[in-house]
């Protein structure tokens, strides 16, 4: 499988960059944002490419799944079976 993007949560980043690296492709970081209410808002960068590997270890998955879920149904463009 080709991949033309590696996308990472900043508490990965480290791991990110030596992923993308081995891959040979350009790593770039997810924003989460967090509002008092503890929604989060997830901003990635501009989309490169149709293939995308999104890295995030879950140390805490009940927090931080849904910002995971957020990530890759933007990468997907929100569409359902691709």
């Amino acid at each position: 499988m080709t991949v033309d993007t590696l996308y990472y949560f900043m508490d990965s980043a480290r791991l990110a960059r030596s992923v993308a690296r081995a891959l040979g492709v350009p790593a770039r970081g997810v924003d989460v944002h967090r509002f008092p209410d503890r929604e989060s808002l997830v901003h990635l960068p501009e989309i490169d490419g149709p293939r995308a590997v999104l890295l995030r270890p879950l140390h805490d998955p009940n927090n931080e799944l849904f910002e995971v879920l957020l990530a890759a149904d933007a990468l997907g463009g929100g569409r359902r079976g691709r």
